[in-house]
């Protein structure tokens, strides 16, 4: 039983503890996260032009809105937006 408190104790400080062991990933670049989404669904949507979206103005609008600076809550805010288009 102690053995088994003991693993849990370590186990949750270690994963309390996740930004100071891992640093940070690539994946919280947030131009590259927004490039590699648009690309994505510049490849893989179908219905540009049946909803008369202009992808690329859609690009161009929100592109400049994204930056390396902001929080986590301000970009998925912007791709929230982005997305509806």
């Amino acid at each position: 039983m102690k053995k088994i408190f003991f693993l849990l104790t370590i186990a949750s400080v270690l994963l309390s503890c996740e930004k100071a062991i891992m640093p940070n990933s690539e994946s919280a670049d947030a131009e590259k996260t927004f490039e590699t989404l648009w690309q994505t669904v510049d490849r893989g949507y179908s219905f540009f032009e049946y909803k008369n979206i202009d992808w690329n103005n859609v690009y161009q609008t929100y592109r400049s809105q994204i930056n390396n600076n902001m929080t986590d809550r301000e970009f998925f805010s912007r791709v929230f937006h982005f997305i509806l288009q």
